[in-house]
C-alpha cells in the first residue's frame, strides 16, 4: 500500500503498477509505503502542499525595467502564446517560422506555433515550449513567464539532471541577459 500525493492529487494506492502510472502522470509527487491503512492516512494528514494554493508573482524580479509578460497553452498540436507588451511598449516580431501565427495590437501579441506535438503533461514538453518562445526574443529582454504549475518553475530553476529539453531551458535562463520573473 502506498500513500500518493502531488500538487493536485493525493490518494491510497494498493499496488506498485497503479504508482508507477501516478508518478507518470503528476509531477513532482511525494509517496510512501505504508504497512497499514492509518498509516497511510496519518502520511497524508501530515504532508502539506498548501505552497500551490497561494501562487508565487513575479518570482526572480530584481527589477522594475519594462518586461513582457508571456502565457502559454499547449492543445490540439499548438502552442497558444500571449504576450503582453504594455509594460514595454509596441513591438512586433518578426523572422517567424512558417508554422507561427501572429497578430499584433499595442500591447498584445498573440502567437500559434502550428503542428508541435507535444503533451500537456509532461514538463520536458513545458519547457521545449518555454524554449521556443524564448527564441523569439533578444536575451536582453526582461521576461515574465506565466507558468502552468510550480514543477515546471522547479525544472527551470533548481532541476540537476540530464533531461537534455530541461538543461536546454536551464541553459537559455542562465545566458539571458535580461530578467526573467516566474508567476504561477
Amino acid at each position: 500500500m502506498y500513500a500518493f500525493i502531488s500538487n493536485e492529487f493525493r490518494t491510497i494506492v494498493y499496488t506498485q503498477s497503479k504508482l508507477e502510472l501516478l508518478r507518470s502522470l503528476y509531477s513532482y509527487p511525494q509517496f510512501k509505503k505504508c504497512d497499514t491503512y492509518e498509516e497511510a492516512i496519518e502520511f497524508l494528514n501530515k504532508t502539506q502542499r498548501k505552497f500551490i494554493y497561494n501562487g508565487i508573482n513575479k518570482y526572480n524580479k530584481n527589477s522594475n525595467i519594462g518586461y513582457v509578460s508571456v502565457q502559454y497553452f499547449i492543445a490540439d498540436n499548438k502552442i497558444y502564446v500571449n504576450i503582453d507588451t504594455s509594460k514595454l511598449g509596441y513591438i512586433k516580431l518578426t523572422n517567424l517560422g512558417v508554422n507561427v501565427k501572429q497578430e499584433a495590437s499595442y500591447d498584445m501579441i498573440r502567437l500559434v506555433f502550428n503542428n508541435v506535438v507535444l503533451d500537456n503533461s509532461l514538463i520536458q514538453d513545458h519547457c521545449i515550449a518555454i524554449t521556443s518562445i524564448l527564441r523569439l526574443f533578444d536575451n536582453f529582454v526582461n521576461v515574465e513567464l506565466k507558468l502552468p504549475d510550480i514543477s515546471i518553475l522547479l525544472a527551470c530553476t533548481k532541476y540537476t539532471g540530464n533531461m537534455f529539453q530541461i538543461r536546454t531551458l536551464q541553459n537559455i535562463i542562465n545566458g539571458w541577459l535580461g530578467h526573467i520573473y516566474y508567476t504561477i
